[in-house]
């Protein structure tokens, strides 16, 4: 596929699911739905806008191997992926460690929560919170094996609204970022980043311990060469000047730029946003039983793990 026909492809792409987002969002806040029906169809336009999100890195990322455009393109078909794409929305990380360290927590398989932190074992909380608001499933807990039902969430109501990313879309669409010249301005500006995920916690605090507070600090910032938010700010900020030099944001509010300088951070492309494999899964969730064990003074038996990746 040439240059163009990716380009044309990509914003064909984003202007129909940006189009399905919105849809989604307006049928949300104006049909007649219990509190059920309102869950699942703001969180199918949420999950929708993860996919519009992480699309729009496929274009940001034009200029990468060609192995990372695949890459980023499959997590369009990820649910998980999809998630950590809404999700990261919410936040203002500092820089892209930051984020990296947020995503790690998001793409887990399994983590240990509950009233003492390690209670209970959970699976991913973005494929969960999906399924069970989705589907009756018939579930194994400590409380034995039964049926789960969406109806448990009854009783929350509705949600106050269409969610950040949701809205960081509408934002992006109006603005003109559908289109193959808003694919031009977003290559333009984004095609020379070249993301840095920063230097590993033994790396950053290696020989710190006893030195003045002040020091520590000095020495921290000297070794965190990881992108800050500036420079993706900055980015954002040229993008949307040539949207605006172009004639596409003619529909755009000044909430909608406010809200696209805010929330539209981060490339993820250099960040795993894949749920481990079946093998480490399982070797986590054996060293989660562990962690249990030890707490309770249990011993636990290791897990005979069987399968392929």
């Amino acid at each position: 596929m040439s240059p163009e026909e990716q380009r044309l492809r990509l914003a064909d792409g984003l202007a129909t699911i940006g189009e399905h987002v919105t849809t989604l969002a307006s049928d949300a806040s104006t049909s007649d739905l219990g509190p059920r029906g309102g869950f699942v169809l703001e969180m199918v336009a949420t999950e929708e806008a993860g996919k519009f999100l992480s699309l729009l890195d496929a274009a940001r990322c034009l200029s990468r191997p060609h192995s990372e455009q695949v890459d980023q393109l499959k997590r369009c078909t990820d649910h998980v992926a999809k998630g950590i794409y809404a999700r990261v929305v919410d936040i203002r990380p500092a820089d892209l460690r930051e984020l990296t360290a947020y995503v790690d927590l998001l793409r887990r398989a399994y983590y240990l929560d509950g009233p003492n932190d390690d209670d209970w074992i959970f699976r991913n909380e973005i494929e969960s919170a999906r399924e069970e608001q989705m589907y009756v499933d018939l579930v194994e807990s400590d409380d034995g094996i039964g049926w789960w039902s969406p109806k448990r969430f009854d009783v929350v109501g509705r949600s106050t609204g269409p969610s950040a990313a949701v809205e960081l879309v509408g934002a992006l669409v109006r603005l003109g970022v559908g289109t193959t010249a808003g694919i031009d301005a977003t290559v333009t500006h984004w095609e020379s980043l070249e993301p840095d995920l920063g230097p590993t916690d033994e790396q950053l605090f290696e020989g710190l311990e006893g030195l003045p507070r002040e020091e520590q600090a000095r020495l921290i910032r000297a070794r965190n060469t990881s992108t800050q938010w500036k420079e993706i700010a900055d980015r954002v900020q040229a993008t949307l000047g040539e949207l605006d030099a172009a004639g596409l944001a003619g529909k755009a509010s000044e909430r909608d730029r406010h809200l696209v300088l805010e929330c539209w951070g981060f490339p993820l492309y250099a960040v795993d946003v894949h749920k481990p494999n079946w093998k480490a899964a399982s070797a986590d969730l054996e060293r989660l039983r562990a962690v249990q064990g030890t707490s309770r003074g249990v011993t636990v038996q290791p897990i005979n793990i069987k399968g392929d990746d």
